[in-house]
């Protein structure tokens, strides 16, 4: 997984932007990335749960920690009550 999200921060470096397809589970006993799969998804799992947009902040936190940016730098652009979602990174 850390080979992922080194490509990402390398991407982000180089263009500034990165765009992130994943499916989110909410409601998890630990909150990490659990793998990629094979349609090119991150599958998360977050251990918040999905009301009041807990999970989807606690989804952009750990993104942020993983890719080094500031949490203001990520945002859900596609699929904000969704569980497949597409998020956004600037650098």
């Amino acid at each position: 997984m850390e080979n992922i999200l080194r490509e990402y921060r390398q991407a982000l470096k180089k263009q500034g932007i990165v765009t992130i397809s994943c499916r989110l589970s909410p409601g998890a006993r630990k909150t990490e990335i659990k793998e990629l799969m094979a349609s090119g998804e991150l599958k998360i799992r977050v251990s918040s749960a999905p009301e009041k947009g807990k999970a989807n902040l606690e989804l952009l936190k750990l993104l942020a920690e993983k890719l080094e940016v500031p949490v203001n730098n990520v945002r859900i652009k596609r699929g904000q009550t969704s569980k497949l979602k597409v998020i956004e990174v600037i650098k």
